[in-house]
């Protein structure tokens, strides 16, 4: 059972990095999460809403696929149907630096990113930009858009955005 939780977590999480445009760069992979950057140079308005809102895509339809193809039944398996992604999107400085062949993200925005993570969003599914982000976002199409706000020690008040998806396309018991 670990090894197909392990097998459907990292499809899924494959799906998205092969969603993200090239010049998204994944960092690292966090136990179920992913860290993408993007560096200085790299034209970041209405690239980075198209990818993000692109990233649900890339994981309805990995997830569907995998639910339709399934044919175990231990709980890892039968559990896919409600796997959900969640999205934050922050965008500020980084110190980018390389120890023998790691490359590592460090500074303060970076542990904004992380903290970001940790937030009261009732939701299972919804993309969340700091305000930071926001204001390099294109204009996004006619999403429902809620002012968040999220307070952090050492911190204080981090303005944000949410857009609660809407759910991927049904999985319907004939698909099975």
């Amino acid at each position: 059972e670990i090894t197909h939780a392990q097998h459907v977590i990292s499809a899924l999480i494959e799906a998205v990095l092969n969603a993200a445009p090239d010049n998204l760069i994944a960092n690292k992979l966090e136990g179920d999460a992913i860290l993408l950057h993007a560096e200085d140079s790299a034209p970041v308005r209405g690239l980075m809403a198209t990818a993000a809102l692109g990233f649900f895509d890339a994981f309805d339809a990995k997830r569907k696929e995998m639910v339709i193809t399934n044919a175990c039944p231990c709980r890892a398996c039968a559990s896919i149907r409600h796997l959900d992604i969640k999205v934050l999107v922050h965008f500020g400085r980084v110190l980018i630096y390389r120890l023998k062949r790691f490359e590592e993200l460090a500074g303060f925005d970076v542990v904004m990113a992380h903290r970001l993570l940790k937030n009261s969003v009732g939701s299972r599914r919804y993309l969340l930009a700091s305000r930071a982000a926001w204001d390099k976002f294109e204009p996004l199409p006619a999403l429902a858009v809620e002012n968040h706000r999220e307070s952090y020690e050492g911190v204080g008040e981090i303005e944000s955005l949410v857009i609660r998806i809407p759910a991927g396309p049904a999985l319907l018991p004939d698909e099975i």
